[in-house]
């Protein structure tokens, strides 16, 4: 599956930029960035996670993205939290994501 390079969540259109280099915020590296206001999130290709890392980052910056939009209070373990959660049930269920996202 092609990865996304525009993610919409309700009204908003957010761009997602994969970077070749590690993305640091306030001198600390991360897997993923993201600016609700700008409609960005920023993915670092150079994860040593391999693309299971990146699709981690990526859905702990969309998780980001659905707080701040429906303004409820997360904190960042809280978001970490849920997306191990969320991945571990993907990956030991493999035909559920289909399932619960199916029209």
């Amino acid at each position: 599956m092609k990865r996304p390079e525009k993610v919409t969540l309700g009204w908003k259109e957010f761009s997602v930029v994969y970077k070749q280099h590690t993305i640091s915020e306030d001198g600390k590296d991360c897997f993923g960035l993201a600016s609700y206001n700008k409609g960005e999130i920023f993915i670092s290709e150079d994860s040593y996670g391999g693309a299971n890392q990146k699709i981690c980052g990526l859905l702990h910056e969309l998780l980001h993205m659905v707080y701040i939009h429906y303004k409820t209070e997360l904190t960042e373990n809280q978001i970490s939290m849920l997306v191990v959660g969320i991945g571990d049930l993907a990956a030991q269920n493999p035909g559920l994501m289909k399932y619960v996202f199916e029209k």
